[in-house]
């Protein structure tokens, strides 16, 4: 059953979409919502629902973002259709070293545009809870040595 849009959020997002197969459009809406799990990036996976993101627990804005973005990539895999989700997409690929030009994506472009700038996006790595840092990051950061107070800017009258 979809979580984070329903078939009438489909239908009011994509001007002109008619549900002719509703079990169909459920099934397209997971498999969307799967993308969008992929797309968000470092965050824990539910135990229950296997989802990363639970719209009970985000803000009313993020709801929507996350309501439109799963429409958006409901139209992107309708209109790419199932069979390019299938294999890797490349517009060419040359050898013998294995060079490939021009990839595709698997989330459509619309979906970026939608979760921007509502801190659903976590798209950095890590191994813990931590911030992602240099490894050179302790040694300058215990190091008082390297402490350096700039002077002050000059006020403009």
């Amino acid at each position: 059953m979809p979580t984070y849009a329903q078939r009438t959020d489909v239908e009011g997002y994509i001007e002109g979409w008619v549900t002719t197969d509703a079990d169909a459009l459920d099934r397209l809406i997971e498999r969307a919502e799967r993308d969008i799990d992929n797309a968000v990036g470092n965050w824990p996976r539910d135990d229950t629902t296997g989802h990363k993101l639970d719209p009970a627990t985000l803000l009313p804005y993020q709801v929507d973002a996350l309501t439109r973005a799963t429409c958006a990539q409901v139209e992107y895999r309708f209109q790419m259709g199932e069979d390019f989700f299938v294999r890797a997409q490349h517009a060419s690929e040359r050898g013998p070293d294995f060079q490939t030009d021009g990839r595709l994506p698997y989330i459509g472009p619309k979906v970026w545009a939608e979760l921007e700038g509502t801190g659903l996006l976590r798209l950095t790595t890590g191994v813990s809870n931590r911030p992602n840092r240099p490894p050179w990051f302790d040694f300058v950061y215990n190091d008082t040595s390297w402490d350096y107070d700039p002077p002050p800017l000059p006020r403009q009258a």
